[in-house]
């Protein structure tokens, strides 16, 4: 394991690390288990259905028929671990002086170790069943580009922070025009450099210094300004990236984070 956990990120060229790798078997072990024995037995018995995507989140759900294996298991570590650092002896007896020999120090602390170990990626499986609120389900991207805002006769210069397909959070200079006015104006959105203009209203409104931070949600489009956008955000040389996983120490850092403290006990960002 210790070798795994040396070569494993420089063998994937960093796309994956062995801890997120094993969550993804303990997550996954049961319902594919039971899905390619269901297979064996009956292979055509249901149609493959695709996974729906892009579904809008509006509250908590935990699926619990999923999770309900994991949290058998997560039981029953618990249990004998506890058994094992109460150091309550469940062996035979006859069983128990044939292992009379060996050093029950060693073996129980590996034991614990490696039940320890389990449980935590166990429960980091049943964390994973609980699906939390999401707020849009379009990707957004932190693209900087040279903007004017027209609302009502007024013109506000400033540059975009981050853009969807749907929204725009952009960053204004401070101006005259009062703020409390800008939340119900309509306003026209013109990205200067590709001779872009978005219909869109406030959505949500901050001010940071000496700057207006303006949360902007799309009006409807037409078909050549959608395109328009579309083109700019996904189809442009250098838009994706190779995404590297952070250091397995790094990894496991954030995955004892996200046990200690997990999504639905953090404040999520709203985003049109």
């Amino acid at each position: 394991y210790f070798i795994s956990f040396i070569l494993f990120s420089w063998l994937n060229r960093r796309s994956l690390s062995i801890f997120v790798a094993d969550l993804y078997a303990v997550v996954q072990s049961f319902a594919v288990s039971v899905t390619v024995i269901q297979t064996l037995l009956k292979p055509f018995d249901r149609k493959f259905k695709v996974t729906p995507k892009g579904i809008l989140k509006k509250g908590y759900n935990f699926h619990y028929r999923l999770a309900a294996p994991s949290i058998a298991i997560a039981l029953a570590t618990v249990l004998g671990l506890t058994f094992n650092l109460l150091q309550i002896d469940l062996v035979p007896s006859f069983i128990s002086t044939h292992l009379g020999t060996i050093d029950r120090t060693t073996v129980n602390s590996l034991g614990n170790f490696w039940a320890s170990y389990n449980l935590f990626f166990i429960l980091l499986a049943i964390l994973s069943f609980i699906d939390v609120p999401q707020s849009s389900p379009y990707l957004d991207f932190p693209l900087q580009y040279p903007i004017r805002v027209q609302a009502d006769g007024n013109i506000l210069s400033g540059t975009t922070d981050r853009i969807s397909e749907v929204g725009a959070t952009v960053k204004l200079e401070r101006s005259f025009v009062p703020i409390e006015a800008l939340e119900s104006l309509p306003m026209q959105l013109e990205i200067i450099e590709e001779n872009l203009t978005i219909p869109a209203r406030v959505f949500e409104l901050q001010m940071d210094n000496e700057q207006l931070i303006l949360t902007l949600q799309f009006q409807p489009l037409s078909l050549d300004r959608e395109r328009h956008l579309i083109e700019l955000l996904f189809c442009r040389p250098g838009r994706w990236h190779r995404q590297e996983s952070p250091g397995e120490l790094k990894s496991a850092g954030l995955l004892i984070q996200a046990l200690l403290k997990p999504k639905f006990a953090r404040r999520t960002r709203q985003s049109p």
